[in-house]
């Protein structure tokens, strides 16, 4: 296999980190610079942002592993050209890193940009038949409401009844930062509605911006709507690429731009899922007083320490524009200072619940929890590009039978929760699992349960790093730590906010006597 074979390549020459460093070249360099040429019927009041909007929205599509995979195949092929859809910028990059471009790649970059176009077109004719629905059935608009973008069923509404939910919504309700006198709490969970759950104050609405629902307003967004599709024409004409790409984005920004500031949320929060593109519509929102925010549900966003000492930033961190961010701690507030510089205001509110069923345990009295990253299989954990070689099963899986034995030794019952359950879960680790289920201290819990649920029931958390259920422990006031039995990490690594590493079984030895002092 084509990919295989070029991930061996880089793997074998030392240049596991090339593809890192595309990624970040590709975030830190404009791709246009257009003065007079940016439609301002699209972007309005994000204008002065066209162009970091602009690489947000190309990194956000079509970065990441489909690039990836193109760059190996490439590779694995004996050194042909990349195929894939770039602008011109982005086949240069390519190019000076030492690849070679397939001519053809700006022939399938005019298809993109083509496709586009036509979605497009159709999500402005949609969004006036939306409009015009709204104004014949008049519905409900939310009042004094917050919006939570991006979110599933578990993250809403706890379907088992308990005084404690830790889940986004719980957690923002009794946050110190949530904005006061919200009469609902918007999300676009559709299963929301199928469930039918008893949050009153919790409502689905199916777009973050609620569609317009007076006359005037339908008849100017039908009025602007048909400008920017007279505009769309001369963009065409001129290969204005970067308005045409924006267009579908537009058809909900123009929505912003017309509401009644009223109407509209008190906040729209994002989660760091989707970190790199902030939406058109945003700084039309932004502009009518509504705040927008991007909070981390999780701190395992940093790489590692490479052998030079030096830890790269992920694919797209230095491209945000976020005017808020929500982290853990100050070590997390300092990552995204390096990445965005200290213009932004990020405040540091402790641990962010995401997740919860609130599924209940029985747990052992004597117990710890262990937590670790389930490896892909290798076709798609090489499509990650990562640098170092970690989530790989031979790490993982020594990093839990290191645990278990020296927690046999010592009586004490391991609590492993798995991140994720994934059909891409490679097939070494999920023998392993059947393995250790065989052990006699060994407890598998329902990976579904939330990591809060596991850590108040045990005496003390080990982790794989740099998850951020040892940051969760360690604010229960349980005993925490990474566990690393490569010997990779490196024990000053800032991604790990402050919580030991150990390095061997040794030292996972000594630790877990001092615990079973205690």
């Amino acid at each position: 296999m084509r990919l295989v074979r070029g991930y061996k390549y880089l793997k074998q020459n030392d240049k596991l980190g090339s593809i890192a460093d595309i990624n970040e070249l590709l975030t830190t360099t404009e791709v246009v610079n257009l003065k007079g040429k940016v439609s301002q019927i699209i972007f309005a009041n994000s204008i002065d942002n066209y162009e970091i909007i602009i690489r947000q929205f190309l990194l956000s599509h079509l970065c990441g592993a489909a690039l990836n995979r193109a760059i190996l195949c490439s590779l694995g092929k004996g050194g042909s050209k990349v195929l894939y859809p770039m602008p011109l910028v982005w086949r240069s990059i390519i190019k000076s890193q030492g690849y070679k471009v397939s001519k053809v790649s700006s022939l399938l970059w005019v298809a993109y940009v083509t496709a586009y176009l036509c979605y497009g077109i159709f999500s402005l004719i949609r969004q006036n038949v939306i409009n015009l629905k709204s104004i014949i059935r008049q519905p409900k608009i939310a009042g004094n409401y917050v919006y939570f973008d991006g979110l599933s069923i578990d993250q809403v509404h706890c379907r088992e009844k308990s005084k404690t939910c830790h889940n986004i919504v719980s957690w923002y309700r009794k946050s110190s930062v949530r904005i006061k006198s919200i009469d609902k709490y918007c999300h676009n969970v559709s299963q929301f509605k199928e469930d039918a759950p008893n949050d009153n104050d919790t409502m689905y609405v199916n777009s973050p911006i609620f569609p317009l629902s007076k006359f005037k307003e339908f008849l100017i967004y039908l009025i602007l709507s048909g400008v920017a599709f007279v505009s769309l024409i001369r963009d065409v004409l001129f290969w204005r690429w970067w308005n045409i790409l924006m267009l579908k984005e537009a058809s909900l920004s123009l929505v912003a731009r017309i509401h009644n500031p009223k109407t509209l949320a008190r906040e729209y929060l994002f989660n760091n899922s989707s970190y790199i593109y902030r939406p058109l519509w945003t700084y039309e929102a932004e502009a009518k007083g509504s705040k927008i925010t991007l909070y981390f549900y999780s701190t395992n966003c940093e790489l590692f320490k490479n052998n030079k000492g030096v830890g790269k930033i992920m694919l797209g961190y230095q491209a945000m524009t976020w005017p808020y961010y929500l982290v853990w701690d100050k070590y997390q507030k300092d990552f995204i200072y390096r990445a965005v510089g200290k213009n932004n205001e990020v405040l540091d509110v402790g641990c962010i619940w995401f997740t919860s069923n609130n599924k209940d345990i029985d747990a052992p009295l004597n117990s710890i929890s262990v937590f670790d990253v389930p490896p892909y299989r290798q076709t798609i954990y090489i499509l990650l590009g990562a640098e170092i070689e970690y989530y790989v099963p031979e790490i993982v899986n020594q990093f839990l039978n290191d645990i278990q034995i020296v927690l046999n030794q010592k009586n004490i019952s391991m609590l492993h929760k798995q991140k994720r359950v994934s059909k891409l879960t490679h097939k070494k680790y999920i023998r392993n699992i059947k393995y250790l289920n065989n052990k006699s201290n060994y407890v598998e819990i329902d990976p579904s349960v939330d990591a809060f649920q596991v850590i108040q029931k045990v005496k003390a958390c080990i982790s794989m790093p740099f998850t951020s259920t040892a940051l969760i422990a360690r604010s229960e006031g349980k005993p925490s730590i990474y566990y690393d039995p490569s010997g990779i990490v490196q024990k000053d690594d800032k991604a790990a906010h402050g919580i030991p590493i150990l390095s061997n079984i040794n030292e996972l030895e000594e630790w877990v006597e001092n615990i079973n002092n205690e």
